[in-house]
């Protein structure tokens, strides 16, 4: 007696039903003179057959038969669970069919028209190696389907490791659900619906992905795109003609998105302040990102204001030592990324031996790992952190705030731009990184060093604005108390900057003037939730210690229920003061 059911959802559900009423230990149930044997056959549908033998001894009566109906019962149960499943896999066999009514019955339905077969492939995927042009056109421009999705089947071999499974039936699903005549031993992972069109050589599908804005640059898992399997010399002069078409069109669309929302504003909302910097380092990366750079060496640049690496970490360990075949963990990240965007934290703590490999790779944008094997990394930016002239830029701040005050220009929108005078750089800065280094043309190959200034008063207004909706948005969060604050609070707490420490010091202020009041209130039942708490600032009868932040309890509830308004009769000190 034949049962269809979704195997990879439901045979859990149904096994355990088996072995509560066989207690069998493998594929047998029963007796194996009742049912001797159950079989996994694939079929048409996406589904398995589940066929059982029902033994012709007629020493047992039908009582014994009992466990094919709860058979049935489990299956039953399974198929109420794999709705979801079930249409999704209707609509890939809809696909490969190229039937078009029941793709329209599945998105009607609620189908993700990018919806994936358990082994990893997209509706787009199978209907372009089945050639079913009008199922592609249909899922290209009704059903909104992503031409540049990329398949995560790798091999039979693979996914039956990971999905504990046989590798010949991963190979028959692949065969029956999938493609036929292609091998489905090899392995696909990374494959967007254009490589497929171009191992098919279907011409008209090619054209068609590419008009509708399929990247013939992609690559797939081995690095290839498919122009490399191409061996048809009109579909080759096609996919180049298209690459090129493609790239201009996408750096069409960043200068667009550049002019509409340039890297300054972008930098902007994530730092407070550090106009120079941000200007320094907009300027480089637009530049770089733009053609306007030297192509021959990465962007580097080294990041001051307010650890060492083992060589073997970045390179990995030379023949005939431990970890040789592990390679470098920078030479390991680069080789998979050679754009990616590189931070050597506190970099006047490094080995002058990194600081060798340092030059080479800042020199000729190329690195040799410890196996002898050369990684290109012209593409990458690399920022360097230190510490180094820190304190002096500490001891210098007012002073350089001054000089920066006095350099002050505005540019087109107005805004103020702040620049540190070039003598404080040559007079200050660079001795003290050329008596560190020892090497100038290791410094020669920084492409821009960006000082990071001492706040102003009103960007440290803001960075204290910032830590209190922080803090305003927590409060709300974990115990329903509404958080507010006058003007004069964010003036005390910036009298709390310290130069040394920068941007954290405003961050520990808020917590000792803030923090510490509220968490002792809230111990102490002064506020509790739904309280509004109000901070205010107390000028008179400090005992000489200058104004101090309060808190005021508004619109709390005691325990009658009435509401009332009240004031903590003493602020709570930070410590140490």
């Amino acid at each position: 007696m034949p049962f269809f059911m979704d195997f990879s959802q439901s045979f859990c559900t149904i096994w355990r039903t088996l072995r509560f009423i066989s207690r069998a230990r493998s594929t047998r149930i029963a007796s194996p003179r009742v049912i001797s044997r159950i079989y996994w056959l694939p079929t048409e549908r996406n589904f398995f057959l589940l066929a059982a033998k029902r033994s012709d001894d007629s020493k047992y009566d039908d009582r014994r038969y009992l466990s094919s109906y709860c058979l049935v019962a489990a299956i039953g149960l399974a198929f109420c669970s794999n709705n979801d499943r079930d249409n999704n896999e209707e609509f890939l066999l809809a696909a490969k069919n190229s039937n078009i009514a029941s793709l329209k019955r599945g998105l009607s339905n609620g189908v993700d028209v990018n919806c994936r077969h358990q082994l990893g492939w997209t509706a787009l995927h199978v209907s372009v190696i089945n050639g079913n042009k009008k199922a592609v056109e249909w899922l290209i421009k009704v059903g909104g389907a992503n031409v540049n999705t990329q398949d995560e089947y790798s091999s039979a071999r693979r996914m039956a490791r990971v999905l504990k499974a046989s590798h010949h039936q991963i190979a028959q699903l692949r065969e029956h659900h999938f493609c036929s005549f292609i091998n489905p031993y090899a392995t696909y992972t990374g494959f967007t619906p254009l490589h497929y069109a171009v191992i098919t050589d279907n011409e008209d599908i090619i054209q068609l992905l590419l008009d509708n804005g399929a990247n013939p640059s992609i690559e797939d898992s081995m690095g290839r795109t498919p122009i490399n399997y191409c061996t048809n010399e009109s579909v080759r002069k096609l996919l180049e003609k298209y690459s090129v078409k493609f790239e201009e069109n996408e750096l069409r669309k960043r200068l667009e998105e550049r002019r509409k929302y340039p890297l300054e504003d972008r930098l902007r909302n994530h730092l407070v302040g550090q106009e120079g910097a941000i200007t320094t380092v907009a300027s480089a990366i637009r530049r770089r990102e733009l053609g306007w750079n030297d192509t021959d060496h990465p962007l580097v640049f080294l990041f001051l204001g307010s650890s060492g690496i083992v060589v073997a970490k970045l390179i990995g360990a030379p023949p005939g030592y431990i970890g040789y075949d592990q390679g470098g963990q920078l030479t390991s990240l680069l080789k998979q990324c050679p754009n990616a965007l590189v931070l050597f934290d506190e970099v006047e703590k490094a080995h002058p031996d990194v600081l060798t490999v340092l030059l080479q790779l800042f020199d000729e944008g190329r690195l040799t790992d410890g196996q002898g094997n050369t990684i290109s990394c012209k593409d990458a930016v690399f920022v360097m952190t230190s510490n180094l002239a820190s304190e002096e830029i500490a001891q210098h701040g007012l002073r350089l705030r001054q000089e920066a005050i006095n350099n002050i220009m505005r540019d087109d929108d107005g805004k103020e731009t702040v620049e540190i005078s070039r003598n404080f750089k040559e007079n200050v800065i660079e001795p003290i990184l050329k008596h560190h280094f020892h090497r100038d043309e290791f410094i020669g190959r920084i492409n821009e060093i960006v000082y990071f200034l001492p706040f102003s008063r009103s960007e440290l207004q803001k960075l204290v604005e910032q830590e209190l909706i922080v803090w305003q948005k927590r409060a709300m969060e974990r115990h329903q108390i509404k958080l507010t604050w006058d003007r004069e609070v964010l003036d005390v707490v910036s009298d709390g900057y310290n130069v040394k420490y920068g941007a954290r010091s405003i961050h520990h202020e808020v917590e000792r003037t803030v923090v510490n009041q509220l968490a002792l209130a809230y111990e102490k039942e002064y506020i509790s939730k739904g309280s509004s708490v109000h901070l205010i600032v107390k000028k008179e009868g400090n005992e000489g210690r200058g104004p101090l932040v309060s808190i005021k309890v508004l619109n709390d509830k005691n325990s009658l229920g009435t509401k009332q308004t009240k004031s903590l009769a003493k602020p709570v000190l930070p410590f140490g003061q």
